[in-house]
């Protein structure tokens, strides 16, 4: 009965970016907003908007990811044996991996999206604006690549770990389907934060790199 674990890994995956879609918009932009007493004026999956707008409130959501990457992480490294709890919390950090270290790389390529909010003001002149972005990317594409070898051995093997990835993107792409407003922009909107943004995480269940946690069921300490 394949079936039954690619569609449980699926589950998971959606669930996975669900909970770090929470961290992203509810805990990083939605709390920011709230701490620096402006107010929510639109939000959903893929779209935040705080009134006054800051760009301490932009930035709060990556950077809420980088943290939950950080402190699942740290919890993930206690849990030896796999089981649905260690799989489910090795796609939530990968997740937010993705989605904290990924959007530097996005918005230093694109000059759009949280970071470049940031950048923009905080530059003085185009060559500083410039020499960040730079900055931004760089650094972004470094802490991507070494996060996903850091979680890769605490995955689900590779047929798993691509139901998981498919899971994620499905999950965004209903989100942003129950939400009012233009659908069309939306639904590319979350496209990008799923499809693309987690495309490290096809690769390795691609590369069959992630087939390292399989081995991790008999006992083996991660």
């Amino acid at each position: 009965m394949r079936s039954r674990p690619l569609l449980r890994s699926c589950l998971l995956g959606a669930v996975a970016f669900l909970a770090a879609c929470i961290a992203h918009e509810g805990l990083g932009h939605a709390g920011t907003c709230l701490m620096l007493e402006g107010h929510i004026v639109a939000m959903s999956s893929a779209v935040f908007q705080c009134g006054p707008a800051s760009v301490w409130v932009d930035i709060a959501g990556p950077i809420a990811n980088a943290l939950a990457f950080l402190i699942g992480a740290i919890f993930l490294l206690r849990m030896s044996r796999r089981t649905t709890s260690r799989d489910l919390l090795g796609l939530f950090v990968a997740v937010n991996a993705c989605w904290g270290f990924g959007y530097q790389m996005y918005s230093a390529v694109t000059d759009t999206g949280d970071w470049a909010f940031a950048l923009r003001a905080f530059a003085h002149g185009s060559w500083e604006s410039a020499g960040l972005r730079v900055v931004c990317g760089v650094s972004g594409a470094v802490l991507y690549v070494r996060a996903l070898r850091w979680v890769r051995s605490r995955l689900p093997a590779r047929h798993e770990l691509l139901a998981a990835y498919a899971g994620a993107g499905t999950c965004s792409v209903i989100l942003v389907l129950l939400t009012e407003g233009p659908r069309l922009s939306r639904v590319v909107e979350a496209v990008n934060e799923s499809w693309v943004a987690l495309a490290g995480i096809a690769v390795l269940a691609v590369r069959g790199r992630a087939a390292q946690g399989a081995k991790l069921g008999t006992g083996e300490a991660a």
